[in-house]
C-alpha cells in the first residue's frame, strides 16, 4: 500500500472517475451530481495536503502578530487580559516551533487564539482602547482572510480570483 496521503488520494478519484461514475451512466441526476462534487473535493484535498502545514503555520503566525497587537494595545489598561493574551501567545510560539510535525497543533493554537481576540473584543466594548483593539483586528484580519480564499479557490466561488494576492504559505 502506498503511504502517501496524495496518491491514495488520487487513487480513489481514479477510482470513482474511470469505474463507478461509468457505472453510474443511467443513475439519478442527484446521485451522479454527488459522485462528481465528492470528486472534486476530494481532489481539493489532494491538492491541499502537500501544502496544508505550510497554510496553518502561515495562520497561525498571522494569528500570533494580530494578539501581539492588541496585547500591547489592552497592556495598560487590561492587565489580566493582556497576561492571558500573552499566555495564549506563548502557546502559540511554542506550537509554531515545533509544528513542523502536524499542521492540528497549529489549528488549534489559531482556534484559541481567535477565541481570545473574541473574547478581547467583548471585554474591551465600551473602554477606551475598544476602537484601537477593533481597528487593529480587522487590520490583520484582512491578509488572513485573502490567505483562506486562496486555500478554497479551487472550489470555485470567487468571483475575481485574480484580485487575490499570491500565497504567502
Amino acid at each position: 500500500m502506498n503511504q502517501s496521503f496524495e496518491t491514495q488520494v488520487r487513487i480513489a478519484i481514479r477510482a470513482l472517475s474511470d469505474v463507478i461514475a461509468p457505472a453510474l451512466a443511467g443513475a439519478d441526476k442527484h446521485v451522479v451530481e454527488q459522485l462528481q462534487l465528492t470528486i472534486a473535493t476530494l481532489g481539493f484535498v489532494a491538492d491541499r495536503i502537500p501544502e496544508a502545514t505550510r497554510f496553518a503555520r502561515l495562520e497561525l503566525s498571522s494569528c500570533l502578530a494580530l494578539a501581539e497587537r492588541a496585547r500591547a494595545i489592552v497592556q495598560p489598561s487590561l492587565p489580566a487580559e493582556s497576561e492571558a493574551l500573552a499566555a495564549g501567545i506563548s502557546v502559540g510560539e511554542e506550537v509554531l516551533a515545533l509544528c513542523v510535525r502536524d499542521a492540528a497543533d497549529c489549528e488549534a493554537a489559531s482556534r484559541h487564539l481567535r477565541e481570545q481576540l473574541a473574547a478581547l473584543v467583548a471585554t474591551t466594548h465600551g473602554s477606551p482602547c475598544e476602537r484601537d483593539v477593533t481597528a487593529a483586528i480587522l487590520d490583520g484580519s484582512e491578509a488572513m482572510l485573502a490567505q483562506a480564499r486562496l486555500w478554497a479557490l479551487p472550489f470555485g466561488f470567487e468571483l475575481t480570483p485574480e484580485a487575490l494576492p499570491v500565497p504567502a504559505w
